[in-house]
């Protein structure tokens, strides 16, 4: 199937638009932890930093904000969903006129009981001693039903078990409209926007679990790795400044976990002996200007920071300038013009597709 068929298919484009937006949203966390960790130098002692992060945000729910994408799922789907309710209504809607139609056809068809069938029942006075009359049954029944009657009793018969046949197959059809939109529901997956919420979360569940399966269980194929880098915020001196003893000696046993020949029983016992002097030190006030190569570092940083800021704000302007200034018919296709700013802050005129 062609990406262009694909995309006219509402379903898969509704489905499509939510993996997406649960994906960017989802894994946003996880793309800057990668990023943050591709540093140098001493990057050890802020790598466990960036797990600890994954997993706070896993406990406390990754937001997802870009899941409102399911609302417009939803409304790419409503549509079709229309349409199944719409023939399922119109099929009840025949069941129910049916039904209304053999009511009818059976009043319409009781047969009244003919008045010659009847004789006189009123007993005469007591004096005159006269016979009561008998009611004639045979004639109730029917025996005296004249053609016409018979006839017309025939004819309500027929008419009768037509109409009951029209309800069963108006009920008939009801039974398998609701088992085909069964079994659409069941092949389009979600649905409402509740449900296209859901399956936005199911999509990136499965990387969260993967996650979880290497860092966060004991038999994890990172665990030990993320244990090792947790051991080795021991040396962050920033870190040193908040620490006591007892936290920094748990940090010290985590070391083992790198599995260097040097971090001996006796190599982590030092450590743990030499940590209330270092605590001691790494409170204490300390001139970083004062260092060789600091101003240097300063200015170098101030200077990459401003330069980032510049950079942000042309782009921010180049977003707002760009707008569509004409369009010229061509096979279903226009040509805009955008109007933005360059690289050196000037504005530029290009053409584009529209």
């Amino acid at each position: 199937m062609k990406c262009v068929d694909m995309l006219e298919d509402a379903a898969m484009l509704a489905k499509a638009t939510v993996e997406l937006a649960a994906e960017v949203a989802g894994g946003k966390i996880f793309v800057q932890a990668t990023y943050n960790l591709e540093i140098g130098g001493f990057g050890a002692v802020v790598a466990y930093d960036q797990v600890s992060k994954i997993e706070a945000a896993m406990d406390a729910g990754i937001p997802m904000p870009a899941l409102t994408a399911a609302s417009r799922a939803a409304l790419l789907i409503k549509p079709l969903k229309d349409a199944k309710d719409a023939a399922l209504g119109a099929c009840e809607a025949d069941l129910v006129a049916a039904k209304a139609a053999l009511v009818a056809v059976t009043n319409a068809g009781a047969e009244p009981v003919p008045a010659a069938a009847v004789v006189a029942t009123v007993a005469p006075p007591v004096a005159a001693r006269r016979p009561i009359a008998r009611r004639d049954y045979a004639a109730m029944a029917g025996g005296a039903q004249s053609a016409a009657d018979k006839e017309a009793a025939a004819a309500a018969k027929v008419e009768k078990a037509k109409a009951t046949e029209v309800v069963k197959t108006a009920a008939l059809a009801v039974e398998k409209e609701k088992a085909a939109g069964a079994e659409w529901v069941a092949k389009m997956g979600p649905l409402s926007e509740a449900e296209f919420e859901a399956y936005g979360r199911a999509v990136v569940q499965p990387g969260y679990d993967y996650f979880t399966k290497l860092f966060r269980l004991p038999n994890g194929e990172m665990w030990a790795a993320k244990m090792a880098y947790r051991g080795a915020t021991v040396f962050d001196a920033l870190k040193l400044r908040t620490m006591d003893v007892t936290t920094g000696s748990l940090l010290v046993d985590n070391l083992v976990h790198f599995n260097f020949p040097e971090f001996t029983g006796d190599f982590r016992a030092h450590l743990k002996a030499e940590l209330p002097l270092l605590l001691q030190h790494a409170r204490r006030d300390f001139n970083w200007s004062a260092v060789p190569g600091a101003a240097e570092y300063d200015a170098t940083l101030a200077h990459r920071l401003k330069l980032k800021e510049t950079q942000d704000r042309r782009r921010r302007r180049r977003r707002r300038l760009v707008v569509l200034v004409g369009t010229v018919g061509g096979r279903g296709r226009g040509l805009g013009r955008g109007v933005g700013a360059d690289r050196g802050g000037g504005l530029r005129v290009e053409a584009r597709p529209s």
